[in-house]
């Protein structure tokens, strides 16, 4: 990566750790993507397999062993509650989009956030299949890596909602949350929480959103990357993220180009659609 390209003023020594364990993770679940992967059940609709966990490990491994004051909030991991009183915490999904892993589509990815004070101050996604890597640093723009090239990411320019196309979960989909805004909206399905943002970042998408519970490893460096490519994010009542809470769960996520956020977020508030 050219320096010149990017420069990198704060938290240098993060990402580039950051960088390496997501690759690392991202690794180990190709090795096991299109074969006959194990799955059981956290919940009845949660599935965990071993490319999961085995990325977990790798993530923990690398992160904490790199900054070992550091805490740690993770998807597959037990929750310690030691990190409410850190003020910097290791946000990780190690694989969003498992559903997407187990049925062989190429939409999920490793995730990997650092909050700093309740902040999402730098985010990593990797695509295992397509190897493309997306990083933020807050206040340094949202960028994407592939191979050797480098480019920053921008959001659409689409002026109104619309004409804009909005990526939505499959499964919220296929359980027909959807039905009232067909007339409104242009929506997509696609799976991947982390993977709809990552689009919503590189202006392939005007927006995401869901009215369900998400937690907050779903999102965390999503988030960071819409906001770096100059979208815009929040809760349906328009209220900021904040990170590193007890019960690590978000009830609603809106993320956009940022000039449709006001319009969707009036459409999405419309009596008996919620």
């Amino acid at each position: 990566m050219s320096e010149a390209a990017a420069p990198i003023l704060a938290l240098r020594a993060e990402l580039l750790v950051a960088r390496d364990a997501a690759r690392l993770a991202a690794d180990a679940i190709l090795a096991r993507y299109g074969g006959d992967a194990e799955v059981r059940y956290k919940t009845p609709i949660e599935p965990v397999t071993e490319a999961d966990t085995i990325a977990d490990e790798l993530l923990r491994t690398h992160l904490l062993g790199a900054f070992p004051a550091d805490a740690w909030l993770s998807e597959e991991s037990v929750d310690d509650p030691v990190r409410l009183e850190r003020s910097r915490v290791w946000i990780v999904d190690p694989l969003d989009g498992t559903r997407e892993f187990i049925a062989r589509r190429p939409e999920f990815a490793v995730s990997v956030a650092l909050a700093i004070d309740g902040v999402a101050a730098l985010g990593v996604i990797v695509n295992p299949v397509t190897r493309e890597l997306f990083w933020a640093i807050r206040g340094q723009g949202a960028w994407l890596e592939v191979g050797s090239s480098i480019t920053r990411l921008a959001v659409s320019p689409a002026p109104v909602a619309s004409d804009s196309y909005f990526a939505v979960s499959r499964t919220e989909t296929r359980q027909g949350h959807f039905q009232r805004l067909q007339h409104d909206l242009r929506l997509r399905s696609i799976g991947g929480m982390a993977h709809k943002l990552a689009l919503v970042a590189r202006g392939s998408s005007e927006g995401t959103f869901t009215l369900q519970n998400r937690c907050e490893w779903d999102v965390a460096a999503g988030l960071l990357l819409v906001t770096e490519a100059g979208g815009a994010v929040s809760h349906l009542d328009g209220t900021a993220f904040t990170f590193n809470q007890p019960a690590p769960t978000f009830h609603s996520i809106i993320a956009t180009n940022g000039r449709v956020h006001d319009e969707l977020l009036s459409v999405l508030r419309r009596p008996g659609y919620r």
